[in-house]
């Protein structure tokens, strides 16, 4: 699947004490998924809940053994009580890649729960990321490696193994 540009936006929650939670911007089990520069994915936000109870957001992209290259900007939609983002990105299970291109950009984090997760910096321009993003925005993975002819300056610390 490619989103070469505009706009995919999961559902608004409904209002009211039994009130929903967003819906999730793209749900996927299996495949290829490009967010190219210019392309948006965002999750639904929560809607209007009562009685002190909270409804969460929508997550940007959600499933298992995917590949996301990830280029353009992806988000979580917001809880109801405005605390926080759920995650842009959540991975449930399976093997699964996330390619980061230069001008990637992602709101509430990504959050890596399958078998074998692997964070690849790629893409033919060059880019910049931040190793303390990792363990914070980044959770979850546990491969690192370098993709493409793209020269990617790291700053911050980490002690992550990279395979380049």
């Amino acid at each position: 699947v490619e989103i070469l540009g505009g706009e995919v936006v999961g559902g608004r929650g409904g209002d009211g004490a039994q009130s929903g939670d967003g819906g999730a911007g793209i749900v996927m089990a299996g495949g290829d998924l490009l967010i190219a520069n210019g392309a948006e994915v965002e999750g639904g936000d929560s809607g209007f809940v009562g009685f002190g109870m909270v409804a969460e957001g929508g997550v940007g992209v959600r499933g298992t053994d995917l590949d996301v290259t990830l280029g353009g900007t992806v988000q979580g939609g917001t809880r109801s009580d405005g605390s926080n983002r759920v995650a842009a990105i959540h991975f449930t299970g399976g093997d699964n890649r996330l390619t980061l291109l230069d001008g990637f950009e992602q709101r509430g984090g990504v959050l890596a729960d399958g078998g074998s997760d692997v964070l690849a910096l790629g893409g033919a321009d060059d880019g910049a990321f931040d190793l303390n993003d990792i363990g914070t925005a980044f959770q979850g993975f546990d491969g690192f490696a370098k993709r493409g002819a793209s020269t990617w300056t790291l700053s911050g610390s980490g002690t992550q193994n990279w395979l380049i």
